[in-house]
């Protein structure tokens, strides 16, 4: 995707994407953030967008495919990815981060604004609304 690994290794690379808690919890704070409805939903989805891209383009990969995850799965701006991207979007994936690899892939995973769900203890940081 971005550059070659080492030894010309190939390396697939899933990224999740998120709309719950973009930039670690700085910049989605609030439940109306995240719905369509919302004032700075636009906002939120920017930062998405942006994060997701990073972490595509950090992943040292030849491909990366990005699932869209947040509530109806079409909240990631297209234009803020880089071409080269592959993205998932909209609801009702089978296989959620793994749809459109391969058998035995993706070699690498990332999860941008994952959370658990409300109420989970167990979780780095909880959903910020219901699920």
């Amino acid at each position: 995707m971005t550059r070659a690994l080492q030894g010309g290794a190939r390396k697939d690379t899933g990224v999740r994407a998120d709309l719950d808690r973009p930039g670690g919890g700085r910049g989605v704070v609030h439940v109306d953030q995240t719905r369509r409805s919302g004032g700075d939903y636009e906002r939120a989805r920017a930062w998405t967008s942006r994060e997701a891209n990073a972490a595509a383009l950090g992943a040292w990969a030849t491909r990366v495919v990005v699932d869209d995850s947040h509530a109806t799965m079409r909240d990631l701006l297209f234009e803020e990815l880089d071409p080269r991207v592959e993205v998932i979007s909209g609801a009702l994936k089978l296989l959620p981060i793994v749809q459109g690899f391969d058998a035995g892939q993706p070699d690498a995973a990332s999860f941008v604004g994952d959370h658990g769900g409300a109420g989970l203890r167990a979780s780095v940081i909880e959903s910020i609304h219901p699920m």
